[in-house]
């Protein structure tokens, strides 16, 4: 049986569908007159406006030697208008991920640091398992917040490809990269069911690097 591939052109519509369903006026292919603001060269493959904001949405088949750079100057432009966002959306980026995104600020920094003690007190109570899965939703919330800091289009990426962008853009140490990667395989573990053997003291390592994370998103204003 051959495989059917959903091409860009195929993302985008089911992209525009799913967003004309939510209220939202769409234009693939936008002309410069569709776009509110000047995007100078660059020609996005589709915008979707609501109210006095809305989304400049880029598909590409993969991530692969793709001009980060470019996308990021972009992503600067788009978010420099209130109440607009730039997507840089993948083929296998779930088409509702992208409408929560457009839709979905990201967590109050000072509400995520007044949960903080709670993975602590799951620790003292013995409770590993939640409290590794408290512990990476903080990190995964604070890794987007310093993602769109950094004026970087990775909102709509997987945790891994958000953690590999921000350690090709700087932003994260080859240290940090791998731990935090060591955390997501055992957090995958524990979600999905299976044997996760891990001591407490990688919780403690895990919130150290939370801690660092949270200090570099500070120092960015």
């Amino acid at each position: 049986m051959s495989v059917i591939r959903v091409s860009e052109s195929d993302k985008a519509q089911e992209i525009a569908l799913e967003f004309e369903s939510k209220g939202y006026t769409v234009f693939i292919g936008p002309s410069s007159e569709n776009i509110p603001f000047k995007l100078h060269n660059y020609q996005p493959d589709l915008i979707a406006i609501k109210d006095n904001g809305g989304v400049v949405v880029e598909v590409k088949a993969s991530l692969k030697r793709l001009p980060v750079q470019k996308f990021h100057e972009i992503a600067q432009q788009v978010s420099s208008h209130q109440g607009w966002k730039f997507a840089l959306v993948t083929l296998d980026d779930p088409v509702s991920k992208v409408i929560s995104i457009a839709e979905t600020d990201l967590p109050d920094p000072n509400v995520l640091k007044e949960n903080l003690k709670d993975i602590t007190t799951l620790v003292a109570m013995g409770m590993l398992s939640i409290a590794l899965i408290s512990l990476w939703i903080q990190i995964e919330s604070w890794l987007r917040i310093k993602a769109r800091l950094a004026d970087l289009p990775l909102d709509l990426l997987q945790p891994q490809r958000l953690i590999n962008h921000l350690y090709s853009d700087g932003e994260l140490s080859m240290s940090q990269t791998d731990q935090l990667k060591e955390l997501m395989q055992l957090r995958n573990k524990v979600v999905h069911g299976f044997d996760a053997n891990f001591a407490e003291k990688q919780l403690e390592d895990g919130m150290v690097l939370l801690h660092e994370i949270i200090s570099s998103v500070e120092s960015m204003g």
